[in-house]
This record gives C-alpha cells, sequence and structure tokens, in this order.
C-alpha cells in the first residue's frame, strides 16, 4: 500500500515538474521601459537611477527616455491610447502599464511579472511603428492574473496530494483494523 501511495505522489509531482521544465526554455525577450520626461523634471532623474541601480544586473530590461518636447506625437498617442487625460509626467510605461510617479513596490511587480510573461506586448513600440495596438493593450490587463492562476493551481494541486495521502493512510488503517480482527 506505501509503494501505491508513493506512486500517486510521484503522478501528482509530474505535471509541476514539465511546467518547471517549459517555463525555463521560453524564448527570453528584452523589457523595454519607457519613461517619458521633460527637461525640467527633477523626479524623472530620480526614477532613472532607481530602474538603472535595481535592475543593472538583468541586461534584458532597457531603459527607453523619450522627451515629450521632441517625441510629442509618440506622447500624446499613448495617452490617447491609454485614457488617460492628465498631460503629468514623468511618465514610466512597461507593456500597457503606467505610473507618474515612482512607486518602487508595483513598479517591480510589473518588471517581474513581464520578465515572467512569455506574452509580453510593447505598446509604446507599436506606436512609434505605427503597428496595432488593439490586442497589446488586451494581453497586458491580463499579466497579473496569470500571476494568479499560477499560484491557484499550485494550491490546487498540493490540496489534491495532501487529501489523496490522506484517504489512503486512512484506506490503509482500515484495512488493517480488519485483517487484526480475523
Amino acid at each position: 500500500m506505501k509503494r501505491l501511495f508513493i506512486l500517486i505522489f510521484l503522478l501528482c509531482l509530474f505535471p509541476l515538474t514539465i511546467n518547471a521544465a517549459v517555463a525555463t526554455s521560453v524564448d527570453k525577450r528584452d523589457l523595454n521601459i519607457h519613461l517619458f520626461i521633460s527637461s525640467d523634471c527633477q523626479s524623472c532623474e530620480e526614477i532613472k537611477k532607481y530602474v538603472e541601480e535595481k535592475h543593472k544586473e538583468n541586461s534584458r530590461i532597457i531603459l527607453n527616455e523619450i522627451n515629450v518636447e521632441e517625441e510629442k506625437d509618440v506622447y500624446t498617442n499613448t495617452r490617447e491610447l491609454l485614457n488617460f487625460k492628465d498631460n503629468k509626467y514623468p511618465l514610466i510605461i512597461i507593456g500597457s502599464n503606467y505610473f507618474y510617479k515612482l512607486d518602487r513596490k508595483k513598479l517591480d511587480k510589473v518588471i517581474e511579472s513581464y520578465l515572467k510573461n512569455d506574452d509580453y506586448c510593447d505598446l509604446v513600440y507599436r506606436i512609434k511603428s505605427n503597428l496595432n495596438t488593439d490586442d497589446c493593450l488586451e494581453l497586458n490587463k491580463n499579466i497579473y492574473k496569470n500571476d494568479n492562476n499560477n499560484l491557484i493551481i499550485i494550491i490546487g494541486i498540493a490540496v489534491i496530494i495532501i487529501i489523496t495521502g490522506l484517504i489512503i493512510l486512512k484506506v490503509v488503517k482500515i484495512k488493517r483494523g480488519y485483517s487484526k480482527r480475523k
């Protein structure tokens, strides 16, 4: 019976090992962080310094500075697509997520999520290249949902393994109890 329990346990772990192998083989792409700045912006330097220092070890992260005076059309088109009326900067855009100020925790979470996610879509790049942006907006909305779904799946598998193990142990105890009575 112990062999059966071990076999079931190993079979339950098998999908996790396959998922880990697939995750490590995903093609790694660069992650562009677009920083819209103006010449008189003091906090722009703070953001730039933070991103460069915090993520200097990761060669996949590229910080692109976009001067709003020099590239006004890109700035205007980006604001229109993201449906915000404010003319604020510094403006940080990663995928289609944006920040007006430096929120270190949120920024790091978005960066980490995009680095793990193989469906990254660079909205600003598409705007600059006059490419279709419709799918980009939809795709990037799901970035946090993907992280939560993976966690739910892992917790669900763990619960199934624990319940299966408890049932098997209960069956073994019951069978032992019957065999002792005879």
